[in-house]
């Protein structure tokens, strides 16, 4: 990842709702340096349905970016 784009995404965390009235958090991982990111799903009732860590390919340029990757790599649905 670039330099400015890793200093944009320091820190950052991010709630997108999905389709079917899951939700899912995404922040960056500074704590392993194995991953980029975490995510954890949640149900329409707030309860965790899934979580953990993946990786982006790439350099991304927007958390729009990270959403998708997450929903591609964690074999996560917008329907789930």
């Amino acid at each position: 990842m670039a330099k400015e784009n890793l200093e944009m995404f320091l820190g950052w965390e991010a709630l997108f709702a999905l389709e079917n009235g899951n939700s899912i958090f995404l922040q960056n991982s500074l704590d392993d340096p194995d991953y980029a990111y975490n995510y954890y799903l949640f149900g329409p009732d707030r309860q965790m349905i899934d979580g953990g860590c993946f990786n982006v390919e790439g350099d991304p340029k927007s958390i729009e970016e990270v959403l998708e990757a997450a929903l591609q790599d964690c074999s996560i649905s917008k329907n789930i």
